[in-house]
């Protein structure tokens, strides 16, 4: 498990952002679905963060769950620090996130984020 979240982690930030930023995260684009890159701070180092993501919208913004759960990073980073920006195909939003609290809304949000991605 260790070694695939390495994977992921590598994959992501070498491959992943840079073809994000470079042709957008929208449903048209070459990398099919719908991805954003997560902007936060780092709650420890305070250093800016990066993540794609996949995401769905909602009528309040966007949503995204995280495939580690509560041990994921960027979900510490956005508990200690919840102002936050996500650039959504060639448009930067700021953000603040909000934790999903229920076991139906989360079922929803996932749903809908896994049919977007």
């Amino acid at each position: 498990m260790r070694l695939l979240h390495r994977f992921f982690l590598f994959f992501n930030h070498y491959l992943m952002l840079p073809l994000i930023e470079r042709f957008g995260g929208t449903r048209d684009s070459i990398l099919g679905g719908r991805l954003c890159v997560l902007r936060t701070v780092g709650r420890r180092s305070g250093q800016p963060r990066q993540v794609p993501l996949n995401y769905a919208p909602t009528t309040e913004g966007i949503a995204v769950i995280a495939g580690l759960g509560r041990r994921t990073g960027w979900v510490h980073n956005l508990r200690a620090a919840p102002e936050a920006a996500v650039l959504v195909g060639t448009r930067v939003r700021a953000v603040h996130a909000v934790e999903i609290e229920g076991r139906d809304d989360a079922r929803r949000v996932t749903r809908a984020v896994l049919r977007n991605a």
